[in-house]
């Protein structure tokens, strides 16, 4: 997350989502449709890469 270690501005909104077990933060507001766009290739992305993500966690 680029923001993980700076200080975020006040009143600066993050929108959280699941997908698949995974949370991702993402600035906000986004419309439903690029929401959408973004769920379905973060999908893609942590099915393929699963076991990397996994290894990178212990």
């Amino acid at each position: 997350m680029p923001d993980i270690f700076q200080k975020v501005e006040d009143g600066r909104v993050f929108e959280a989502i699941e997908i698949g077990g995974d949370i991702l933060l993402l600035a906000a507001p986004l419309e439903k449709e690029r929401w959408g766009r973004i769920e379905e290739l973060a999908k893609e992305s942590i099915g393929k890469h699963r076991a990397t993500l996994e290894a990178l966690a212990h």
